[in-house]
């Protein structure tokens, strides 16, 4: 659907009352939060981008960001297809990044680790991940 199509969904008070329940909700940028820094968000973001799909547009997932992240961090890994975020691991946390793609094989196991960050009721998944060479 053409972006002036569905651009008229964010002038509805539906869609401003959503966005400010979710500011209520989350006040702070979930992106700066992740990276350990406290920061007060402006924007309600899709988590996944509707792409003009009405049901995905009201009902998908909201997450409150600041408008630097929102502007330029979540829109460039929206048009690039993934994340360049790297996880305390070393690895790329996006499954979709390049690096799990070609002649390293990714075996489709993700233990979920959960762990505390001291003096925080954060919690972090640990991807943990398993490599097999393919063979010719």
């Amino acid at each position: 659907m053409p972006r002036a199509d569905y651009s008229v969904w964010y002038n509805k008070a539906r869609w401003r009352h959503m966005a400010k329940a979710q500011l209520r909700k989350e006040p702070l940028c979930c992106m700066c939060s992740n990276n350990g820094r406290i920061v007060p968000a402006t924007v309600a973001d899709h988590v996944n981008p509707h792409r003009g799909n009405q049901n995905q547009f009201w009902f998908g997932k909201l997450q409150s960001l600041c408008a630097s992240h929102h502007n330029t961090t979540k829109k460039a890994d929206e048009l690039r297809g993934f994340s360049t975020e790297i996880g305390i691991d070393g690895y790329p946390t996006d499954s979709n990044h390049p690096v799990y793609r070609g002649s390293v094989k990714r075996i489709a196991r993700i233990q979920r680790t959960t762990y505390h960050i001291p003096d925080s009721n954060v919690q972090r998944l640990i991807p943990s991940y398993e490599y097999e060479e393919e063979e010719d």
